[in-house]
């Protein structure tokens, strides 16, 4: 592979995207982190989540249950990580 297409063992350079001042980097964080914890607190009551508190709990009595309690587990490993990769940047 080419050194000077990827940099090498120095690897790429990332410019930092968001660099408008302190003050508007901290509400554009904020902001984010006030929808995701309106998104995840909503989530956690849903019906969803609900099952997810349940399999978390005892899986098996979820799935005797009748919930598909591996279909709930990624879909939850999933939205984890898109919080995980979104919040990469902060």
């Amino acid at each position: 592979m080419d050194a000077g297409l990827t940099g090498g063992e120095i690897g790429l350079t990332v410019p930092d995207v968001i660099s408008i001042s302190e003050a508007k980097n901290y509400e554009i964080a904020l902001w984010f982190m006030a929808v995701s914890g309106a998104i995840l607190f909503s989530l956690a009551r849903s019906p969803v989540g609900l099952i997810l508190q349940a399999s978390g709990q005892d899986a098996v009595q979820a799935g005797a249950l009748g919930f598909n309690v591996t279909k709930h587990k990624l879909a939850a490993f999933i939205i984890s990580a898109f919080f995980r990769v979104s919040l990469a940047g902060f």
